[in-house]
């Protein structure tokens, strides 16, 4: 696979081809709460909420806010401060496109891990910092998230003297959403004894139209753990991955980033026809050049948007011309965007891809259940939602779906552990 370009500027040609208005199919679907979405041109009451829709990529408001202030603030570090000659070397692996191994191993069995094993009694402390929203610097490790953007590799000319200038700034600005309602830590990596730690997380009611599977670092310093980076593996880039490539001094537009993504949640609170709204993110996509990893991340996000907006026709357009290396998670994306076209088969096969990309993924497991046909497809969609019952025994949707992959016996073999008694009438 060729070297990332992240010095370059990217505007790539099939982005132009993707803009192409077509009469846009009316196709009913079904959420994972098991309600069936209303079928409308312009998907009106589901579309609008793009405050909730920000956070359900990992941006929030004020997540804008910081990124604008952030870039400011490089900006400054780079143009008034002269760079050390003294930098980093790259700690962390480079940016792939691929799920890496530890994560495809992790998620192969997905099963629970005892917190306690390494948190010892500080575990519900871990606990709560994944399930409430944290701000710095009580939640987040500045210091340690500023030394990270340097030792990542990707902020060229950040050494450790510019990137105490970004101190004052995100202290007042960094903040994280909720990783899940319910969170289930699949696997625990130990990065120095005693003070880092990796968590691979599954947060139920993560995001809004998927769930979601998330790598958050921890650091303890003074007798508390807080966090210092977090990343949603369906999209290129980390939290502080993300940051150092804003104000990287290779990138030639800061702040550019920040600006397409504000005017993308601008157009969809538009109150305009679904496909003229898809033409102008689109648009606003194509005409905003970008360095190769904010390129990546600027296109996952209007992945996400075009899925929520229900825009899978003009989405599997976009996503088919992009190169089959350019981003983690585009199987997913694509299997999402045929799913909402209607297209039950091609869905299953990208869903199947981004399986084994992963080794498993809640998202992945609920889409095969809803798109299999054949019977070789429908054992596959079960296996996956067997081995998501196994984390989740409580959740009725899961349960749902195995009502109609299992016979009765086994069914009510499996549902007997279950904590909700009642559900045992979905037998009968």
């Amino acid at each position: 696979m060729p070297e990332p370009r992240d010095h370059e500027p990217c505007d790539p040609p099939y982005l132009a081809e993707a803009i192409e208005p077509q009469p846009l199919e009316v196709i009913g679907a079904v959420d994972y709460s098991g309600q069936e979405v209303a079928s409308s041109p312009v998907a009106a009451t589901s579309r609008r909420n793009w405050l909730l829709l920000a956070v359900a990529v990992g941006l929030p408001i004020i997540g804008l806010v910081f990124m604008a202030g952030l870039a400011a603030v490089g900006w400054y570090i780079w143009n008034m401060s002269p760079a050390s000659s003294r930098e980093y070397a790259a700690w962390r692996e480079p940016v792939s496109s691929q799920i890496p191994d530890r994560i495809r191993e992790a998620l192969r069995e997905p099963t629970e891990k005892d917190l306690t094993q390494v948190f010892g009694d500080q575990a519900d402390e871990v606990v709560q910092l994944l399930v409430n929203t944290g701000k710095a610097p009580a939640q987040i490790d500045v210091s340690r998230f500023l030394e990270e953007m340097v030792r990542c590799g990707i902020a060229k000319g950040l050494n450790s003297i510019s990137a105490e200038a970004l101190r004052e700034h995100l202290e007042k600005e960094m903040e994280y959403d909720p990783f899940g309602q319910r969170v289930h830590v699949l696997n625990v990596e130990v990065l120095k004894p005693e003070e880092e730690v990796r968590l691979l997380v599954f947060g139920e009611g993560s995001g809004i139209d998927w769930l979601c599977l998330y790598e958050v670092y921890l650091i303890k310093r003074h007798g508390k753990w807080r966090l210092y980076d977090w990343h949603d593996r369906l999209l290129p880039l980390s939290e502080v991955q993300r940051a150092a490539a804003e104000i990287s001094r290779d990138n030639p537009s800061p702040g550019a980033f920040v600006r397409l993504n504000s005017k993308m949640i601008e157009i969809g609170n538009a109150e305009e026809e679904l496909d003229i709204c898809v033409e102008k993110m689109i648009r606003a996509r194509r005409e905003t050049f970008l360095p190769h990893l904010l390129a990546t991340q600027a296109d996952a996000y209007l992945a996400c948007y075009l899925c929520m907006l229900g825009a899978g026709p003009q989405l599997c357009r976009y996503l088919e011309r992009l190169p089959d290396d350019w981003m983690a998670g585009k199987h997913f994306y694509l299997a999402r965007a045929y799913q909402l076209s209607g297209e039950a088969d091609q869905a299953f096969q990208h869903a199947v891809a981004c399986r084994d990309e992963f080794g498993w993924h809640p998202a992945v497991a609920l889409i095969l259940a809803q798109t299999a046909s054949d019977e070789q497809q429908r054992r596959i969609a079960r296996d996956e939602l067997v081995r998501y019952y196994r984390l989740c025994p409580h959740d009725y949707l899961v349960v749902y779906y195995l009502a109609q992959y299992l016979d009765v016996p086994t069914f009510r073999q499996l549902i007997d552990q279950l904590p909700f008694p009642s559900l045992l009438s979905l037998t009968t």
